[in-house]
Parts: structure tokens; C-alpha cells; sequence
């Protein structure tokens, strides 16, 4: 996928921002900025991923307490894809809900 050109797309669908920082795997993030706060991010797919498959989104929820958020989730019906790990503006898990869309849960830090 065309993150840059997706970028483009949705700053002048939705007003947004983007920016660019590089990732440990050569990768590009791209946070996504709306009135100066950082509203989500995007990402290309990474190497490994099957070259048919389509670009899509995944929808990050901020939560206060990743792991309750995370034990939540999985209560509820919902199936473990990436355990409560820490990142380096906070926290993150991803769950698939009880029909299999995909989100995930995100805790940042302060500062």
C-alpha cells in the first residue's frame, strides 16, 4: 500500500496531518495530526505480509489502563492477537472481537 498517498487522501478528506518517522524495521509511521493532537497513525504493511492482501484499516482505542482494557476485552468475547506490551510512548494490545474485526487498545504516556 501507498501510505504517502493515503496520507494525501485523507488530509484533504478529513483535514489531517501526517508525519514521518522511521521504524526500527526501515518501515515509515505516520502519526496523524488534527489541531495539533495526535488523533491516529498509519503504517505500511509489513514485508512479510501476503502481497495480496488488500490495505486496510485497524482502529486504535486510547484507553487509561491497557491490561484492564485488554482483560476486558477478552471477557467479553473477545480473542488475544497481541498481548499488553509496551511501546515507546506507552502501551498497546490487539484484540478481535467476538466476530473478528480487528482493533486495537492503546496507552500512551505523559510527556
Amino acid at each position: 500500500s501507498d501510505v504517502c498517498s493515503s496520507d494525501l487522501f485523507y488530509g484533504e478528506l478529513c483535514g489531517w496531518t501526517a508525519g514521518s518517522n522511521p521504524l526500527p524495521d526501515g518501515r515509515i509511521y505516520h502519526p496523524l495530526m488534527a489541531g495539533g493532537e495526535a488523533i491516529g497513525a498509519a503504517v505500511e504493511m509489513h514485508a512479510g505480509a501476503p502481497p495480496h492482501l488488500p490495505s486496510y484499516w485497524m482502529p486504535y482505542f486510547a484507553v487509561t489502563d491497557t491490561a484492564a482494557s485488554f482483560a476486558t476485552a477478552i471477557e467479553a468475547g473477545g480473542r488475544e492477537l497481541l498481548a499488553p506490551v509496551p511501546f515507546a510512548h506507552g502501551s498497546l494490545a490487539i484484540v478481535a472481537d467476538p466476530h473478528g474485526a480487528v482493533l486495537g487498545l492503546m496507552e500512551m504516556r505523559e510527556g
